[in-house]
């Protein structure tokens, strides 16, 4: 049997499994418990010898494959049961030694994410473990479902999350979501207030069925988006890439649709909305929607906090804006951000 790594994930001592593994070029990365409403985590991975033999050996590998690059080192990845597997892309592609083996994954941050100076036997595996080290924050409800206001409830109860009705999948049992759900509840009460308290958006959202770290895709009807061109939200010049992904989760081909984007005038967590609107005129419409820590129209410095915001791996923690997105929606939003 061929050389290879094992990697597993835990969180407080218990296993978070890998449950798909994917390489598409619009969705590539790891899906960890079943997160099929948000995209599969981004990972950077890094392997390098820890010792002049096995430094040899892997240069032998270099040579015989002719990999140009003197950083180069290619390995194959797949899911073996709950774990990551990492083999060479041939039988003797990963040769025996010992290495450092750096893992870094979107989203989480691990206790340690460097282990060094691990053995590979000849024909053997190597198992690695890492552990999600403990957040700042934690999300936590702070109103039962029975008091939440009737908009915002019926969209949770119509929408559906990781294969869970949603009402039910914002409930504290599963921590590695926290961030998901606090960006989730953080954009359902800045629906509930705009464009204002009597008109709110909300009452056009049919369901939610995304929710990343800092956006949600949702099916609304098409008076919300006439509300949005209309009413309060500025049209931004040019829809970002990053935006465009939405076409990949929602029904038909992309040429479809149309894509529109929209800002709220607002310096600190200033709503976007994009949307796909059916060439068709359908009754039906999806939105990728967003809150941003700064708006960059509002002035040159906080449009370079955005730019930043578009090319950094990193994704806006929404537990920490908890408390700006409050002061503007007061008692429609229904969590806390307890430290931990």
């Amino acid at each position: 049997m061929a050389e290879r790594i094992l990697i597993e994930f835990k969180r407080d001592r218990r296993i978070v499994a890998v449950t798909d593994f994917r390489i598409d070029p619009d969705e590539r990365g790891v899906i960890l418990d079943g997160e099929t409403s948000a995209f599969p985590r981004g990972f950077r991975l890094s392997v390098t010898p820890a010792d002049p033999v096995t430094e040899e050996r892997v240069r032998r590998v270099r040579q015989r494959l002719d990999w140009r690059s003197p950083r180069s080192f290619r390995l194959n990845m797949s899911r073996q049961g709950h774990r990551l597997q990492l083999e060479g892309v041939d039988p003797k592609a990963l040769p025996a030694g010992r290495y450092n083996i750096e893992f870094r994954l979107s989203g989480i941050g691990f206790k340690k994410s460097i282990s060094k100076n691990q053995r590979i036997s000849e024909g053997g595996k190597l198992d690695l473990t890492f552990e999600e080290k403990q957040p700042k924050r934690r999300f936590d409800l702070n109103t039962p479902l029975s008091e939440f206001d009737d908009e915002t409830k019926n969209i949770l109860q119509a929408s559906q999350l990781d294969g869970k009705r949603a009402d039910r999948w914002i409930q504290p049992n599963v921590r590695h979501r926290d961030q998901r759900k606090a960006c989730l509840m953080n954009i359902l009460a800045k629906l509930a207030v705009v464009p204002s308290r009597h008109e709110r958006l909300n009452r056009f959202v049919r369901n939610v069925f995304f929710a990343e770290m800092d956006r949600i895709y949702a099916e609304v009807a098409p008076d919300f988006f006439e509300i949005v061109k209309q009413r309060f939200l500025d049209k931004d010049v040019k829809v970002h890439s990053t935006h465009k992904r939405l076409l990949s989760r929602i029904p038909g081909s992309p040429d479809d649709y149309k894509l529109e984007s929209y800002r709220e005038k607002r310096a600190t967590g200033s709503l976007q909305v994009i949307g796909a609107v059916p060439k068709n005129g359908r009754d039906v419409a999806f939105v990728d929607i967003d809150i941003d820590k700064a708006n960059p129209g509002f002035d040159l410095a906080r449009f370079f906090i955005h730019f930043g915001h578009l090319f950094d791996p990193r994704k806006t923690n929404h537990l920490t804006l908890r408390k700006k997105i409050a002061a503007q929606t007061g008692d429609f939003l229904y969590y806390d951000g307890v430290k931990v």
